[in-house]
Formats: C-alpha cells, structure tokens, sequence
C-alpha cells in the first residue's frame, strides 16, 4: 500500500483506538501492523527532534514564560486553555496568562537574539521534516478477510480498521 509517511501516525492511532476488537485475526494483524508502523516511524520521528541547543532555547522560553506569568494560588504559572484543538498548549508563549506584556515581549526579543542560529536551523529542520512526512512510502500491512469480521463490530470500528481488511 502506498501511503504518505505522515499517514503513518494516522493509522497507529486507528490500530490504538481498536484496542477492544478481541477476535483473533485481528489481534494478529493488529500486532504485526503496530510493528511495521513503529519500525518506519522511529526514524521518520528522530528526523524531527529538536536539536540539544534548541532544546537549550526552548528550556529558557519556558522559563522566561513562567517567570513572567501571572500565578495560581500554589505559585504556579496559569496556562491558558486553547480552545481552538481542545488541549492545554504548554509550548508556545501566547499560551501562558502573562502579566507584563511589554517587559515580557522585551527579554524574549532578547533571548531569541541570543539563540537565533538554533531558533534559524529548528526552523530549517522543521521544513525539511515537513517536506519528508509528505513523501511517500510503501508498506506492506497485514490484511484480514472480510468474512473474518465479527458481525457485531460498529461502523465507527469498521472504518477505523478498513485500511486492514482485505476488500
């Protein structure tokens, strides 16, 4: 099957919500498919971590962000509820409650002066990431037979799993 390397994430994800269709074949396949998924995400997912002195901005972004926070009654900084995807964002600035915009604006001007060659080669990295996770690859998944379908699995299952069934 030709997919997209980015899809690789997509289908591990649908193998993990399928985690309660019990019937033999499918337990099988989903093992050997979880598997093939991990062995051509590993070094799709190494190309994508941060360098160390990225890793070394990134620490002191947050640190800057904290400081400069508005607190919760235990001293710590309020974060931001991201209503746009439904999660607690912790990662980018905007995300933290910040009390003094302007000073705050001000050393985090500073500090990614400091780090512009690791802010510059993580923005390189990231495109070329992108770039990668857009080409495609072959894999070959494990396929079970229609006829092997319980009778009783749900529309939402069946579609979850179809890229598993051989058609």
């Amino acid at each position: 099957m030709l997919i997209k390397k980015v899809d690789l994430f997509s289908y591990f994800q649908a193998i993990q919500w399928a985690e309660n269709l019990q019937w033999v074949r499918f337990l099988i396949a989903k093992e050997k498919n979880k598997r093939k998924i991990k062995e051509a995400a590993e070094p799709i997912e190494k190309w994508g971590e941060a360098f160390e002195w990225f890793k070394i901005y990134e620490k002191e972004r947050v640190e800057l962000c904290e400081k400069h926070s508005n607190k919760d009654e235990n001293w710590k900084a309020i974060i931001v509820w991201e209503e746009k995807n439904a999660q607690w964002a912790v990662i980018k600035p905007w995300t933290y409650s910040i009390k003094n915009i302007l000073e705050f604006e001000k050393e985090l001007t500073e500090l990614r002066e400091k780090h512009s060659t690791a802010i510059t080669e993580r923005e390189k990295q990231l495109e070329d990431y992108n770039k990668i996770l857009m080409e495609e690859m072959e894999i070959d998944f494990e396929k079970i037979k229609s006829e092997d379908i319980p009778s009783n699995i749900t529309p939402k299952q069946f579609s979850e799993i179809l890229f598993m069934i051989e058609l």
